[in-house]
């Protein structure tokens, strides 16, 4: 058994302010905003801020949402304007990961080379960064992870040059038949992923879609666990993390140790069990 490790969640590249994390260790996981058409009835005013008995929650517009802490979110980075106020209460989530369904979605080859050595009964974890109040400086923290079921990887089922649209996504309609009922078929299994409502909504898939499919134990934390101090050009694990974890596998820093600037993938030569009770403690 072993453990991958994936950065998620909104950060200053699409959201603002910074989600926080607070001195009794509970956050804010905000996730990012969706960038394509979806099918998601999810939106950051509809979605409580905190996680409630793990996982994320749709709650009334009366109660804590996350747009109760946003300023701003810019669903497409570098694209188009930022959106504010109304407009972003009722602006739907990329709920991906989603706790409360045990799935995820990824199309990175990166973290998808981690999540594809990950047998079934193996742990997928999950970390963003979180910044205290008063405080400019985020750290990366450990919120959530669940237990390896199936992984399917989609870009073997779609052929050489499958068809795609304006926006480089394969369309699936347009697959020859075979592959087409495969796909279909595959997609049909997972009707809570992200990725999947993003093909309920516009025919289309990411060319590099891979879905995990999970189970438990698995959740989202009440209580986030940091892993990161500042480093030169990012973050890195810090040495009591990266010890307890067993960490392996990441960018050149300290060997092992560096976090990067952006959220990489990393490796964890750890049992599940002995993961879930570090960081549940």
């Amino acid at each position: 058994m072993t453990v991958a490790l994936i950065g998620v969640g909104a950060d200053q590249t699409n959201s603002s302010p910074y989600p926080q994390v607070y001195q009794d260790g509970s956050f804010e996981y905000v996730p990012i905003p969706e960038a394509y058409e979806s099918s998601e009835c999810g939106t950051f005013g509809t979605i409580s801020r905190k996680p409630d008995e793990g996982h994320l929650r749709q709650v009334s517009a009366s109660e804590d949402t996350l747009s109760d802490v946003l300023d701003e979110i810019m669903p497409r980075e570098g694209e188009g304007d930022t959106v504010k106020g109304a407009e972003l209460e009722s602006y739907p989530i990329h709920w991906d990961p989603n706790f409360s369904e045990l799935t995820y979605g990824e199309v990175k080859t990166a973290n998808k080379n981690q999540i594809k050595q990950l047998d079934q009964g193996d742990v997928l974890a999950f970390y963003t960064g979180l910044t205290s109040p008063g405080s400019g400086t985020p750290h990366r923290h450990i919120i959530g992870y669940f237990t390896v079921n199936r992984v399917t990887d989609f870009r073997p089922l779609l052929g050489e040059s499958p068809p795609t649209d304006h926006n480089d996504r394969v369309v699936v309609s347009e697959l020859p038949p075979d592959a087409r009922e495969t796909v279909e078929s595959k997609l049909s299994n997972h009707p809570d992923n992200a990725h999947v409502k993003r093909y309920q909504e516009s025919g289309t898939i990411h060319p590099q879609l891979l879905i995990v499919d999970g189970e438990s134990p698995g959740r989202l934390l009440n209580k986030a666990y940091r892993i990161s101090q500042t480093a030169p050009g990012g973050h890195a694990f810090t040495e009591d993390a990266e010890e307890r974890l067993m960490v392996t596998s990441t960018a050149s820093h300290r060997e092992t140790g560096f976090l990067g600037g952006f959220k990489k993938s990393h490796r964890l030569e750890i049992s599940g069990r002995d993961f879930i009770e570090i960081i549940s403690g």
